[in-house]
Formats: C-alpha cells, sequence, structure tokens
C-alpha cells in the first residue's frame, strides 16, 4: 500500500500537536500528579505531560519529547504507522473536541470554587475594597466594575487576590467552570530577580494563577446580549483584564449588540475554537459568525493571528476573521485604555515609567548581591590560604 502523501504544511502541524489534548481524544488513562500542571500515562509511569504546554516526555525511551516532534512520538507509543499518525494527529483539530469531553472527566477532579489552589484559597464571595481599587488603578471604571461584579464575573478570594470566573456558554445554570486567580498587592524588587544575578528579565510584578482543575478549554467570558438571532461577535484577549479593558474602551459600540468577549488564557487558540462552536449552537438561525482576535501587539500576537486565520479558513466556512490590535507596537488593550485615560504618549505612559524603574532597581540590588557574593568567595579563599 503507497504511503499517503501530506503537504510540508500538514506535517508541521502534526508535528506540533498538543499531545496533551491527543492523548485525551484517544482515551488514554492518564493520572495527575500530585497537584501541580503534571500527568503521567496510566500504562507508562515515566511517561509525563505538562499540560500547560502540551509537550510529553517519554523518560524510559531515552527521553523523547513531543515537542516538535509528535508524529515520531505518537508512532513509538501507539505502534501505528506513519501515514495513520498523521492523519490522526491532524484529525485532533476537527475531531478532538468532541471526544475531549468524553474523556476529560476520567483524568481530573471536578472545578471548585471552595478549592482554587494547592493551599485551599476559596472564593469569598464578593469582591473587597483591595481588589476593587486594583481594577480601578487599572482603568477600570466603578460603573463597569458594579456590572461585573453583579454578574458574578468577579469576586475576592480568602487571600486577596481578584478572581476572574469562567463560565460554559452553553450552561444556563450559570456553574462556574473555572477561574483565574490575580494578585493585587505588587510583589517587591528583591523577589522578583532571578537566581541567576546575570539574567536581567524580572519574575511578574503581581500573582497570576489558573485555578485547579480549570474545565479543559474554558475562559473568561461575559457578553452584551441583544438577542439570539443576528450574528455574534466574538472578541478574543490574552487575559480577562485585557477583555475588560477593551470593553471599557468601546462600551458605548457594544452595549446593545451580541458582542461575546473571551480571555483565552494566553494564546490557546483551542479555547477560541470551542467558543466558535459554542455561539454555532447559539445562532443556528446566524448566516455566519464574526471573530475578532485582539491579541497584544506583539510578534506572538501576529503569529497567533495567521494560526487561527489557517485552522478557521479550513474549518468554519460561516466564520468571518478580523483582528484589532493595540496601535502602538509592544502594547496590551490595558495600556492603550491607560493612555487614553492618562492622555500621555507610549514614551511617557505611567505604567512603562514605573517598570523602567522596577528595572533599574533591579539593576542596583542585583549588583549588591554580586558584590556580596564576591566578598564572600574571597573571603573564603582567604581562610583556606592561611
Amino acid at each position: 500500500m503507497a504511503i499517503k502523501s501530506f503537504t510540508e504544511r500538514q506535517l508541521k502541524k502534526a508535528r506540533h500537536t498538543n499531545m496533551y489534548e491527543y492523548l485525551l481524544s484517544r482515551g488514554e488513562p492518564l493520572k495527575k500528579i500530585g497537584s501541580g500542571r503534571y500527568y503521567e500515562h496510566g500504562r507508562h509511569d515515566s511517561l509525563r505531560i505538562n499540560t500547560r504546554t502540551g509537550v510529553a516526555d517519554w523518560h524510559s525511551k531515552q527521553k523523547l519529547s513531543s515537542f516538535d516532534n509528535a508524529i515520531a512520538f505518537a508512532m513509538e507509543l501507539f505502534n501505528e504507522p506513519y501515514d495513520k499518525t498523521v492523519q490522526s494527529l491532524l484529525d485532533l483539530d476537527t475531531k478532538g473536541l468532541q471526544k475531549e469531553k468524553n474523556t476529560y472527566k476520567e483524568t481530573r477532579e471536578p472545578f471548585r470554587l471552595d478549592n482554587l489552589t494547592v493551599r485551599g484559597n476559596y472564593d469569598t464571595g464578593k469582591l473587597d475594597g483591595s481588589c476593587f481599587m486594583y481594577l480601578k488603578g487599572r482603568g477600570i471604571s466603578e460603573e463597569t466594575i458594579r456590572v461585573f461584579e453583579k454578574r458574578n464575573l468577579i469576586s475576592t478570594d480568602s487571600q486577596g487576590n481578584l478572581i476572574y470566573k469562567r463560565y460554559d456558554v452553553l450552561n444556563n445554570s450559570n456553574e462556574v467552570v473555572g477561574a483565574d486567580l490575580q494578585g493585587v498587592k505588587k510583589r517587591p524588587i528583591e523577589y522578583r530577580i532571578k537566581k541567576d544575578l546575570d539574567n536581567e528579565k524580572l519574575e511578574r510584578a503581581y500573582f497570576k494563577l489558573s485555578a485547579l482543575n480549570n474545565t479543559v478549554n474554558s475562559g473568561f467570558v461575559f457578553s452584551t446580549v441583544k438577542d439570539f438571532v443576528e450574528p455574534p461577535t466574538l472578541f478574543t484577549f490574552e487575559a480577562p483584564l485585557e477583555a475588560m479593558s477593551y470593553f471599557e474602551m468601546n462600551k458605548d459600540k457594544l452595549v446593545g449588540t451580541n458582542s461575546w468577549l473571551l480571555s483565552q488564557g494566553g494564546l490557546n487558540d483551542r479555547v477560541v475554537y470551542k467558543h466558535v462552536e459554542a455561539l454555532m449552537e447559539l445562532y443556528p438561525k446566524a448566516e455566519h459568525i464574526k471573530l475578532v482576535l485582539c491579541p497584544n501587539h506583539e510578534d506572538k500576537g501576529e503569529e497567533f493571528i495567521q494560526k487561527v486565520r489557517s485552522h478557521i479558513k479550513e474549518n468554519y466556512s460561516n466564520v468571518k476573521l478580523y483582528k484589532d490590535l493595540p496601535i502602538v507596537e509592544s502594547f496590551d488593550h490595558n495600556e492603550m485604555l491607560e493612555m487614553k485615560l492618562t492622555r500621555t504618549t507610549p514614551e511617557t505612559l505611567p505604567s512603562r515609567l514605573e517598570k523602567q524603574a522596577d528595572k533599574e532597581a533591579a539593576c542596583v540590588v542585583r549588583e549588591n548581591r554580586k558584590a556580596k557574593m564576591a566578598n564572600k568567595v574571597a573571603t573564603e579563599t582567604k581562610e583556606v590560604v592561611v
């Protein structure tokens, strides 16, 4: 039998398959390791999968990795021929979402608002003053904050973190299916410096975390629904705050329309496709769905747009795709809101100046630590010589 011919584009797509989602779609037994992001295979305990990156590593097979190598990895695991393996990897995009729903419950505990983190953070059910002031400080109006609070989209956890709640748009029970946690107190510079003192990149200024056991491919989503007749528009963002910021800047145009705003949690295209399909179910009579991608204005954002455009073109003929990036390069939508409210320029934006001040302060701390380490080494060397 002749081997099926695939284009280079198809092969590249297959090699980059998210192995975590692929194994779920095939019903493979996966067991969570501790409370982190890793799972191990039920029949091969040396096969570990990172749920955040989708990369699998098989340590007993000379550390075989699925990174840019999903075809070879899947062939080894399932002992299937090349053409069948490639086709099954490609089929994940069109078939994987439905299979995923059937297998995911077997490998993960249900999401719970009373157990958001490994430390036991829980939802207090209300928005406290610190979280309110954090959002106001990021340019979100009191009116918008109160609307989101009333709709139970945001609240505070037991440790004072802001909770962005995720819902299933197809479920009318208003059940929360996931959450994103956002710290509202800035971390001191001393705690943000890397252990490698030659690495000038700082850790996050604010704590951020996806809650335990979030429903797969869920996202922070809200709407300004007018009806379920006119075609809807789905706007997608990298983070909840950016979705809220975009709404804040455009709410006069969005309110009273069938607009849905979604945070896909970084650049997760699977979240986008899941919600596109959900809107198709909610609007069965709509001739089309308008999808507006709004990532940060960076190279990765442009790459994400190209990836989604390719998938949409191949799989959803009734979806019209657009993009709406921040007009300033390297900016996100919250920075655009800040620039509008403060009437500053990109060069004088307060948050950018604060980041620069943090870098300069970190440089001083870093040099002091290096000097202390050098003195310690010199002292120890002197003692040895004596």
